[in-house]
């Protein structure tokens, strides 16, 4: 990973701080199969890559499937107000409250 611009050091699931992350996204087909997949940068939260590509890939079926879009928008909204409550949570803890 060495050069990667999206990696980045932070906290790491596995208590790793010697080695940057990434974020590995997959589409898994109903067999399990890959699709797609993409790197995002590291050291952001889930939920805010989520709702970055769910809002992308909505965006892009808004004409050919508004229903579908219209579900992704919300998925998007929905990560999104996770991410502020749990920031205000974090921000809690740090006080003491």
């Amino acid at each position: 990973m060495a050069g990667n611009p999206k990696a980045r050091r932070g906290h790491s699931k596995e208590n790793r701080s010697d080695c940057p992350l990434v974020t590995l996204g997959l589409v898994l087909d109903g067999s399990g199969f890959v699709r797609r997949s993409a790197v995002f940068a590291g050291n952001v939260g889930e939920g805010q890559t989520l709702a970055q590509e769910y809002r992308r890939h909505g965006t892009a079926l808004q004409v050919t499937h508004p229903y579908l879009a219209e579900t992704l928008e919300g998925l998007a909204r929905s990560y999104e107000a996770n991410g502020r409550r749990e920031d205000d949570q974090a921000g809690l803890r740090r006080e003491h409250y």
